[in-house]
């Protein structure tokens, strides 16, 4: 079934192309159990050859085939899950059928394989990168506040104590100007002091 099929799919063989006929025996064959009719269906589905594109059946040819240990199939189902057409996108469940195909020695399975460890691996180590130059910003911010703060104490006790200067410096221009203001006064009051003293009569005690 499958050899007709792909005689009509290309127009081999002394029969002419028909892409519709190609699928009729594609779909004689999967009824009987062949998964490379089923796999060709796959193809012939998700490419949309001489019929309307349809991704589902497209994947569930595909995994019919693949369930039957097709390695062709598997890979294909494998390539759904990695590029998350049809399906929900998982890197988990595309190595699964990917290793399944790779275990058969299928080389595109491997490559894939190969390919995907190369991206998860500079996509780790991009990760990790960024962690760490997240980790380095964070502790130069951090040193940067630090000093900043340290800055802002250091000028702040600079000028109490510049201001504390100054108070104490006018408190004692203060004081001395008081004390000059002063001083002529108290020398006046001496001044009387002693003439009062001198006109005083001294009394004599007989």
């Amino acid at each position: 079934m499958f050899e007709l099929g792909r005689r009509f799919e290309f127009g081999n063989g002394g029969v002419e192309l028909s892409l519709e006929k190609a699928v009729e025996y594609y779909k004689k064959g999967t009824e009987l159990g062949y998964p490379r009719c089923m796999n060709e269906l796959g193809y012939i589905y998700e490419n949309g050859k001489g019929v309307d594109k349809n991704a589902k059946l497209a994947f569930e040819y595909y995994q019919m085939a693949a369930l039957k240990g097709f390695d062709v199939a598997q890979y294909n189902v494998g390539d759904f899950y990695r590029c998350g057409e049809y399906v929900n996108q998982s890197n988990t469940k595309a190595r699964e059928w990917y290793n399944r195909a790779a275990a058969q020695g299928y080389e595109h399975a491997i490559k894939h394989l190969k390919f995907m460890d190369e991206k998860e691996k500079a996509e780790e180590d991009e990760r990790q990168t960024k962690i760490m130059q997240d980790a380095l910003e964070r502790r130069t911010k951090i040193m940067q506040d630090a000093r900043e703060l340290f800055d802002k104490e250091k000028t702040t006790k600079e000028e109490r104590q510049t201001q504390i200067m100054q108070d104490t410096l006018e408190i004692l221009d203060e004081e001395k100007k008081s004390e000059e203001e002063r001083q002529p006064q108290i020398m006046q009051e001496e001044k009387e002091t002693k003439e009062e003293e001198a006109t005083t009569p001294t009394t004599t005690v007989v």
